[in-house]
């Protein structure tokens, strides 16, 4: 799943050739792969223009992928994250950017590939979290053999239920979020009042 265009060509392009490569190598599991792109437009008045898919086909992966550019709504961008067999996070070029979704997608516990740019907090988050694959498209050596090795495990289904630090798990999660959240309220309230 993800939002945007041109700024995740370069988190998505180690996927498309590692996904080339499979095809070319081994056609019969490849072809079974199926990447879907849901919400990749954030104007309403361009929901019909498919960002990923020009990138797609220069890779000739095409078929392997679904682009849907219309946003769907949060509650279904749940469901269809519990939906898929692996999940997908692509990293913008822009260095502060985390992707919104982040959360859901670790909560999940499913085999997950992350790639963002080596500036990203995304990738502190997901280091905390102890994803095991969870890469910068900028400043990780090998990525498409590390992605390759990803795609294999997925198609083989050898993946085990990914297991994350407690720690950071408890760091995020919803209970302290919201207060820290609160103290940074009250810390603004308190200081109207002096």
């Amino acid at each position: 799943m993800a939002g945007g265009g041109g700024d995740l060509y370069n988190a998505i392009t180690p996927v498309f050739k590692a996904l080339a490569n499979g095809l070319a190598n081994e056609p019969d599991l490849f072809k079974q792969l199926k990447f879907y792109f849901i919400g990749t437009s954030y104007t309403p008045s361009r929901q019909d223009i498919q960002n990923i898919m020009p990138l797609a086909k220069v890779y000739g992966v095409e078929n392997n992928v679904i682009e849907i550019p219309q946003r769907i709504s949060y509650y279904h961008t749940l469901l269809t994250l519990q939906q898929a067999d692996a999940l997908f996070i692509p990293g913008s070029d822009h260095e502060g950017y985390t992707a919104s979704k982040i959360y859901p997608c670790l909560l999940t516990k499913k085999p997950l590939l992350a790639i963002f740019n080596s500036e990203s907090p995304a990738l502190n988050v997901l280091q905390e979290y102890e994803a095991k694959f969870a890469y910068s498209y900028d400043k990780t050596a090998d990525m498409e053999t590390k992605t390759l090795a990803f795609l294999k495990q997925v198609l083989n289904d050898s993946f085990t239920l990914q297991v994350y630090n407690k720690q950071a798990i408890e760091k995020y999660d919803a209970t302290n979020m919201t207060r820290r959240q609160c103290k940074l309220f009250n810390r603004v309230l308190n200081k109207d009042n002096e």
